[in-house]
């Protein structure tokens, strides 16, 4: 298993299933496929998309992270984005800025 980009420990760990608990996730670095899903999402949902992606979770088990946890994971995950698609700048001729 290649090593995390970065590790998050749940400050309010939850139950997910009967005999689970989360109470830490592990994230990885942002590829371009997970960019090409993105295309058009406002900035919350690509948030919360880049961290099921990138920290291996269902939607669902995103939504179950508690407010103070997932501003935690958000912060993380905005760490990963490129510096165009965070700022959302673009170039004279409409292209993402580098």
């Amino acid at each position: 298993m290649n090593t995390p980009a970065a590790i998050l420990e749940l400050k309010y760990p939850f139950q997910w299933g009967r005999d689970e608990i989360i109470s830490e996730l592990h994230f990885r670095r942002i590829k371009a496929r997970d960019l090409r899903q993105i295309d058009g999402m406002d900035e919350m949902a690509v948030g919360l998309q880049m961290i099921a992606n990138t920290a291996g979770l269902t939607p669902k088990q995103v939504d179950e992270l508690d407010g103070e946890d997932l501003m935690e994971a958000l912060k993380i995950v905005k760490g990963f984005m490129p510096k165009s698609r965070e700022t959302g700048e673009k170039s004279s001729d409409g292209s993402p800025t580098e």
